[in-house]
């Protein structure tokens, strides 16, 4: 990759085996990938960081599920 410093994506979902093999992809492409298993979780990690490059969101996870997260993170 380009650049500087690389780019950053976020993955929102419940499923762990899914979102490994994703980091595994997108790391050896260069990627900063950081991990949330659900929408509060990832909510939480968005206010500690920078606005990511790219964000990847489930929209079937229990409790609150893709849509509603997007939603909330509009509001915050």
């Amino acid at each position: 990759m380009a650049g500087n410093s690389p780019k950053t994506v976020v993955i929102v979902d419940d499923n762990i085996d899914l979102i490994r093999a994703y980091q595994q992809l997108l790391e050896f492409e260069g990627y900063r990938v950081l991990l949330a298993g659900s929408g509060p979780e990832a909510l939480e990690l968005l206010s500690r960081i920078e606005p990511p490059d790219l964000l990847l969101v489930d929209c079937m996870m229990p409790g609150m599920n893709g849509l509603e997260f997007l939603r909330a993170l509009r509001l915050a």
